[in-house]
């Protein structure tokens, strides 16, 4: 038996080939400056996520829990938005790393890539062991789980992230409920197993949790009925499990739930959703995977939505798993996940997708049922591991082996033939590109390598080394093929880095303000980027009285302290150019907007936002002198807010304050968004802060001088937190009385 320092030893040097293998695969952006797995032309990822992580990284640095986003949409709540992951705890190590020119370092966005993928592989290949699979047939199906399918071609780190703790949910919940394990240590395995799917809730994004937790519970209803009866010691075990997740991943839940009642969501619906309405069954036909797109399990590039590939080679071995090691009852229950993530993956084209959408909560919620192919692979890779082994193993039938081996040469051929028969149907032939011939090829040497071992030579060991690089090729032509050629040297969101100086001009001006952008010029998370505070953005999800202003109208934006716009021509009104861009944009200044504070001494009462809006457009209201507001008002005196004076003295992302001088009573009126969390004090005393002109927040103050200071930090985060340390303190206290046994 091997000694502790040993065991250590081989986990070393397996973590350090896997990482070896990853760098290697992804090559493009290990080893070359001339790709990026980010940058321009890559959508969501560049112009939305690496914003939000760079102003996450300076508000880490900065000795800040990123909870408010003031840059976009007159601040917005960001841990509650879910999606920038501001609650997971890889990307606090990301956002700690040493930034240059104020923002993450382009050498750490890779790395972190590469971390993320060595993590998928690092967790699949212990399930796999602790399924007793070799270490050969582990490592093989790691690199499956981990370079191709979902993982292998998802770039979004908020959904990659949420995916790649599935194989560690299942492992721990299939130790807890093997035969005979002490009652405390499947305690423990369950408490575990409800960790780990906590922290993929608290990865960023619901849509593939979501997934995972269904499929974790189908698991466990079908343990729970095993033998025909109800085994309640597994009820309990199942529902610590759960109640484990929930703890957990509360530090992300409660926010997002409390945020979520308040904001509106798009969705791909006509109109932005409320938490209350269900996301429309059509948004789901249209993302579902469609049977056509199942092609693209063997054949690179046919996808629609989401990537089902996985290759020739690894499908034979899972066919192999399939067809050998059937009398083990994980390869039947990995059987059944994969098919399970099949069907459920085909939405509209499958009815128990519809079922599920109805009656089971939340599954409305996830909006692209393509994204449960996940499940697929997540199972899939199981069957390759047992497959690996079951393949290899002498004492196996070799008829089974020359069979299998002949299949795989069959499907390459006939993969090929259906590639050739497609470039001669003009409407199909959009479907496929030349990688699509490769297929064939790889089929062929798949085969023969397989075929080889069967007949007796080849060794294993040299055979399992050529399959490994035979399918590192073939997934290579999928995973990270598109990544996107830099151009000019930009290495960084180009768009966002060839306006590095209109960024600098504005943050030299005296403020705060707000900057509007021209949306097709330059993206309005251009704001995040640089730490800078623009109009709107873009976003999944926005607080709904912002979504309800009319921001259209001159008077909208002056309201709002929109000081500056960028564009190549003035956006209207009296704007004047103040800066010209190297990259052809220009700055102009708006002389008549607002400031950031100030006083009102008069109200108007409104019911709702709509009748905010008649005011505000009104040219005979004025915006400096009064507010709308519902009843009750507030005491105003009689007095001219020309005379009374305001200092923002103290401002970032969570906190400001402001040094007031009202000559009677007033209201102090905040450009800011209008939501729970934020508590005002005045002189050190707690006072209500009222929604005022649709959106914004209003501070009642006594006539004389006083200090006004605003601070950010929701009760749900605080509980959230509170519940997270304590589900992680019960998993350590539910593992020290174990291991005491």
């Amino acid at each position: 038996m091997e000694t502790s320092p040993k065991k250590w030893r081989a986990c070393v040097a397996m973590g350090a080939l896997m990482l070896v293998i990853t760098a290697g695969f992804y090559w493009k952006v290990t080893l070359t400056d001339q790709y990026s797995w980010f940058g321009a032309g890559r959508g969501d990822i560049s112009l939305q996520v690496l914003p939000w992580y760079q102003f996450e990284a300076r508000e880490f640095h900065a000795w800040r829990m990123p909870l408010w986003e003031p840059h976009q949409w007159m601040g917005q709540p960001l841990l509650a938005q879910g999606q920038p992951g501001a609650a997971y705890p890889l990307n606090w190590l990301l956002f700690a790393l040493p930034l240059k020119n104020g923002g993450l370092r382009v050498a750490a966005i890779n790395w972190y890539f590469i971390v993320v993928h060595v993590m998928a592989m690092a967790f699949c290949f212990t399930l796999c062991r602790d399924l007793g699979r070799s270490k050969s047939a582990s490592l093989i199906a790691g690199i499956v789980f981990s370079l191709a399918g979902y993982i292998g071609t998802t770039d979004w780190p908020q959904m990659v992230n949420g995916a790649l703790w599935a194989p560690l949910v299942l492992m721990f919940l299939l130790r807890a409920v093997r035969p005979g394990v002490e009652q405390r240590w499947a305690a423990f395995q369950a408490a575990l197993s409800g960790g780990a799917l906590g922290m993929a809730w608290l990865s960023g994004h619901h849509q593939i949790p979501l997934f995972v937790t269904l499929t974790i519970g189908c698991v466990w209803l079908f343990y729970i009925l095993e033998g025909g009866r109800i085994g309640w010691g597994r009820v309990r075990l199942a529902a610590l499990a759960f109640g484990t997740t929930a703890l957990v991943s509360a530090m992300l839940t409660l926010p997002t739930y409390e945020y979520g009642k308040r904001a509106l969501r798009w969705a791909g619906a006509p109109e932005a959703l409320a938490w209350d309405q269900k996301v429309p069954y059509n948004v789901h036909t249209e993302y579902s995977m469609t049977p056509a797109s199942l092609l693209g399990i063997f054949i690179p590039g046919v996808a629609e939505h989401a990537d089902p590939f996985v290759g020739v080679v690894a499908f034979a071995l899972a066919l192999a798993g399939f067809a050998m090691a059937w009398r083990h009852r994980a390869a039947r229950i990995a059987t059944a996940i994969a098919l399970g993530g099949l069907f459920l993956s085909l939405g509209f084209h499958d009815i128990f997708h519809g079922i599920l959408y109805s009656l089971v909560p939340l599954v409305e919620k996830a909006r692209n049922p393509s994204m449960a192919i996940f499940i697929f692979h997540l199972g899939f890779v199981v069957l390759v591991a047992f497959g690996v082994d079951a393949f290899f193993d002498a004492a196996e039938r070799p008829l089974w082996k020359v069979r299998i081996a002949a299949g795989a040469a069959v499907l390459g051929f006939a993969l090929w033939f259906l590639f050739v028969q497609s470039m001669m149907a003009a409407k199909l032939s959009a479907q496929f590109d030349d990688r699509t011939a490769l297929v064939g090829v790889i089929a062929i040497v798949g085969a023969g390598i397989l075929f080889a071992f069967a007949k007796g030579r080849l060794e294993r060991g040299h055979a399992i080394a050529a399959l490994v690089l035979l399918m590192l090729i073939e997934l290579g032509n999928d995973s990270g093929y598109t990544f996107q050629r830099n151009q000019n040297g930009h290495r960084l969101v180009e768009q966002f880095e060839v306006n590095a100086d209109i960024a600098r001009y504005l943050k030299q001006q005296p403020g705060p303000f707000r900057v509007e952008t021209d949306p097709d010029a330059l993206q309005a998370n251009f704001g995040d980027w640089y730490g800078i505070d623009v109009l709107d953005g873009y976003l999944a999800s926005v607080l709904a009285n912002v979504v309800h202003l009319d921001w259209s109208q001159e008077r909208d934006k002056n309201l709002l302290g929109v000081a500056y716009y960028v564009g190549k021509k003035p956006s209207g009104g009296a704007q004047e150019l103040v800066f010209q861009g190297t990259s052809g944009l220009n700055v102009y200044r708006n002389p008549a907007a607002f400031p950031r504070v100030w006083t009102v001494h008069s109200a108007v009462g409104v019911k709702n936002e709509g009748e905010a809006n008649v005011r505000i457009r009104d040219p005979g209201f004025d915006l400096r002198r009064a507010v709308t507001m519902a009843d009750p008002f507030p005491a105003f005196g009689a007095c001219d807010p020309a005379q009374d004076a305001l200092a923002i003295t103290r401002m970032n992302s969570r906190a400001m304050t402001i040094n007031a001088q009202l000559g009677c009573n007033g209201l102090v009126v905040i450009s800011q968004s209008f939501t729970t969390g934020w508590v005002a004090r005045v002189d050190g005393q707690v006072v209500e802060i009222r929604e005022v002109d649709g959106a914004l927040e209003g501070v009642p103050v006594a006539g004389g001088r006083h200090e006004i200071r605003l601070s950010y930090l929701p009760r749900s985060f605080v509980a959230g937190s509170i519940l997270s340390f304590v589900g992680l303190l019960g998993i350590c206290v539910l593992g020290w009385r174990a291991r005491r046994r």
